[in-house]
């Protein structure tokens, strides 16, 4: 389920669906023209079934993100973050173990994770500095204490540029 609410008629999303055998891919781009940035809205909602497997790959330019994806049935994560304030709450029962890549360039990025499995956080080359709350610092990772041997483990690797990143077990 999805809307989209813009008021640069060039920002209308293109949605591409396509079935490949057992597997479907769903791509939504908006064109990388842009105007000035004054009063303009680009506001994207999308739901996902939480209960079919997803590997989601998401590249977001520029403005500020919340990504709720902790009730989804991720396969992978792999985010890349050009400038701007992002939120992604991976917190929840995931339903298997993951990897999630998250690439921040210029701004801030509030990673939250759940509490009750298994997380290994590796995080570096960032200007603005990485601070992790809720994890224990074990060498050059933070884990979740008590969950090192949990069934299901999100391997999270967070890559910063100019700004600041905030991973929080919740």
């Amino acid at each position: 389920d999805s809307s989209f609410t813009f008021n640069v008629p060039d920002w209308d999303p293109k949605v591409d669906y396509h079935r490949d055998g057992g597997a479907a891919t769903l791509s939504i781009s908006q064109p990388a023209r842009t105007t000035g940035f004054s009063n303009v809205t680009n506001r994207w909602d999308l739901k996902f079934n939480d209960a079919v497997p997803i590997a989601m790959t998401a590249h977001i330019g520029a403005g500020e993100s919340q990504l709720a994806l902790g009730s989804l049935n991720l396969r992978s994560l792999d985010v890349t973050v050009g400038a701007g304030e992002t939120t992604i709450d991976l917190s929840g029962m995931p339903k298997r173990s993951y990897d999630a890549k998250v690439n921040a360039s210029v701004g801030e990025a509030h990673i939250k994770v759940p509490k009750t499995v298994g997380v290994v956080v590796t995080a570096g080359n960032t200007i603005g500095g990485v601070s992790v709350d809720g994890l224990v610092k074990q060498g050059d990772m933070w884990v979740n204490a008590g969950h090192e041997q949990d069934a299901v483990v999100i391997h999270l690797d967070v890559k910063g540029g100019v700004g600041e990143i905030h991973v929080d077990a919740e």
